[in-house]
């Protein structure tokens, strides 16, 4: 092949390949997970995964900006805000954040029989979130439209291997070596992870 045929090639593949890059610079990243405590053994929870009555669960998120974050509980009950308090749906991306908070978990009991967490971040306030749940828990049935509207316009693209807090804005307080085992989820202005856990009484 001619020399001018190859630079033409290569040329053609670099332009095909820049907006590509552009849009993963363009990325909101955070990382998020939940921890299950069981006894005095913890691990990190898969999206579907089982658990007993009595387990303990935390929510950890960091996003590697400033962001609003959102955590709704579902069940047979209905669906409710856990973090209602809007000082508690603002997290920073330097000290990351846990919910509820430090010292605290989640117990569900295992009546509702699948308890369902979905957390939202989200670079700004999200107004229709706030005022769905302005006055207390909701039906499923409302909250299921929310749920998949949330879904679509957070633009999942991908989980990545857990990653070095260095690598991603700085190091956290504190020395929790949970962080260390989060994964990586990027999308555009809104990220969503949904975990769905079977309890056992």
């Amino acid at each position: 092949m001619p020399n001018s045929i190859k630079i033409l090639a290569i040329i053609v593949v670099l332009q095909l390949s820049l907006p590509f890059a552009a849009h993963s610079q363009e990325l909101f990243k955070a990382k998020l997970g939940i921890k299950i405590k069981t006894g005095n053994e913890t691990r990190r929870a898969k999206a579907i995964d089982r658990i007993a009555e009595g387990d303990k669960l935390s929510i950890y998120v960091k996003p590697e900006v400033d962001s609003y974050v959102y955590i709704v509980n579902s069940n047979n009950s209905g669906a409710s805000l856990l973090n209602k308090n809007s000082a508690d749906q603002i997290v920073k991306s330097d000290i990351g954040g846990t919910f509820p908070r430090q010292g605290s978990a989640y117990s569900p009991d295992g009546n509702d029989g699948v308890e369902t967490f979905m957390i939202i971040i989200s670079k700004d306030k999200n107004e229709k979130i706030v005022k769905l749940f302005s006055r207390g828990s909701i039906s499923n049935e409302k909250w299921l439209a929310s749920e998949q509207e949330s879904m679509k316009m957070s633009s999942l693209l991908s989980t990545f291997e857990p990653q070095d807090d260095h690598d991603f804005g700085g190091s956290l307080r504190g020395g929790d070596p949970f962080w260390s085992k989060l994964r990586v989820s990027a999308g555009e202005a809104m990220i969503t992870q949904k975990f769905q856990f079977d309890v056992k009484k």
